[in-house]
């Protein structure tokens, strides 16, 4: 639970990195000291020295309306993330904002593939040691051997205004959909059912985060999607209880593309940010797209490691 709190924090602040990001407060220009701004860096963040679109990434610290370097309650000067073009100046966008960079995930420290032991161990949120297959009825059953370091990756967090000095976000409060992922068949794909589904390594885990002032995680249990090659597969069974992250089915021959719909269902709680991870077959199955629909659709900010 600790790591998955600490995921939340880094989550909802700079929501720059696919793997963590932490939560984002007022303009540093208008933030007393001790506030850090939306694109903090944290001190144990991962950040490479280039970002995934190949633009030098510069940390610098953040000043507010007097020039003075923003510190955190700690005493710490706090910091933000910028990305250079080759002559060092500042990237900005059409606005006329500085760019923010497109950080790729933390690069695994082994490329093994997930274990066919463990595959299934990773259940609610990574803890209940049922891959989230509460419920699932039907007969849909494959071994996932994506490696670590191919997964498809996404992040969002929710728009966020000042209130009371306090950011907050517009949450996520009901059931809704919220991405399409695309996928090819590939020629040669042997026929079966291949799982598309919840992974977590010892670099990466999935975090849903409330927006609460101390930011708590929301336990999910994910519910895997299917892809059936030149075979009929259907939806696995959802729990009625406890937000889920839902995953459709599909079916298709080798070169077709095919197309699964992620939804949460069952959300009681506001849900303000959330990062995930799924596994797939790499044998039979090729990522083409992945798109956000839905309540995220419009609101907030999403980026994946599939465009």
């Amino acid at each position: 639970m600790k790591k998955r709190i600490f995921i939340c924090a880094v989550l909802m602040a700079s929501a720059l990195c696919l793997a963590a990001c932490d939560q984002a407060t007022p303009d540093p220009s208008s933030s007393p000291a001790g506030q850090s701004s939306e694109d903090s860096v944290q001190n144990d963040e991962y950040i490479p020295e280039k970002d995934a679109d190949g633009n030098t990434i510069e940390v610098v610290e953040v000043t507010d309306a007097q020039g003075e370097v923003v510190k955190d309650d700690s005493g710490n000067p706090v910091t933000e993330l910028n990305i250079v073009d080759d002559k060092g100046a500042v990237i900005t966008d059409a606005s006329g904002n500085k760019a923010k960079p497109n950080i790729p995930a933390k690069p695994s420290k082994s490329s093994a593939s997930p274990s066919p032991a463990n595959n299934g161990s990773n259940g609610n949120n990574g803890s209940n040691g049922n891959n989230g297959s509460s419920g699932n009825s039907n007969d849909n059953s494959a071994q996932p051997v994506k490696q670590s370091n191919e997964l498809v990756a996404f992040l969002w967090y929710g728009d966020s205004k000042p209130v009371g000095g306090k950011a907050k976000f517009e949450c996520i409060t009901s059931d809704t959909d919220i991405l399409e992922i695309t996928f090819k068949i590939k020629d040669g794909a042997k026929n079966g059912k291949y799982e598309v589904k919840y992974y977590e390594d010892s670099d990466r885990a999935s975090s849903f985060c409330d927006d609460s002032d101390d930011i708590k995680s929301i336990d999910v249990t994910y519910v895997p999607g299917v892809i059936g090659v030149n075979e009929t597969v259907s939806d696995n069974a959802v729990p009625t209880s406890g937000l889920v992250f839902a995953m459709t089915s599909a079916d298709g021959k080798p070169g077709d593309t095919v197309t699964i719909k992620c939804s949460l269902k069952n959300v009681t709680t506001p849900v303000a940010a959330f990062n995930s991870y799924l596994s797939y077959d790499t044998s039979a199955l090729e990522p083409v797209s992945v798109k956000n629909i839905g309540f995220i659709e419009n609101s907030g900010n999403f980026t994946s490691n599939v465009k």
